[in-house]
């Protein structure tokens, strides 16, 4: 009795050795993921290609000036910043990851310029077999292009 008594007490002992043990690997690659991540994630300026954000969002050094769509029922859009301290503007090209709650966006592309203009700026997209040309232009001169491949071949 006292023989299967000890047996039991070592098998007890080994299953619960061997459960916290998997579990404690776990937070250690848990950690160095996050930590790999926002190392990735750091950037000097408050908006960079890579940044999700939540529709509505405030923003510490740049001011809103204006959202829409790239094309008709498609998740890309734009928004054009104000750069606070007066240096210049970011067009930002955004793509739509979530809409659970609330808008989750990604910025996909960015472009810096200066002297805006609501009349003179605007986006247009050229459709092409293999996909789309995204062009961000000043009256007829293009000053950002971005191409986009179709998955569907």
């Amino acid at each position: 009795m006292k023989t299967i008594f000890k047996l039991t007490g070592i098998f007890v002992i080994l299953i619960l050795s061997n459960c916290t043990e998997p579990n404690k690997r776990k937070t250690i690659s848990t950690e160095t993921a996050s930590n790999a991540a926002l190392s990735e994630t750091r950037r000097e300026d408050e908006l960079f290609v890579g940044k999700n954000f939540y529709s509505g969002d405030e923003l510490n050094t740049y001011t809103f000036i204006q959202s829409n769509k790239i094309k008709e029922n498609d998740s890309l859009t734009y928004s054009i910043y104000k750069k606070n301290d007066g240096t210049g503007y970011l067009f930002s090209m955004e793509k739509l990851v979530s809409n659970e709650d609330q808008e989750l966006y990604k910025i996909i592309g960015l472009y810096k310029f200066s002297d805006y203009d609501a009349a003179n700026h605007r986006v247009e997209v050229l459709n092409r077999s293999n996909g789309s040309s995204i062009l961000f232009m000043n009256r007829d001169k293009i000053l950002k292009r971005w191409e986009f491949v179709s998955n569907h071949l």
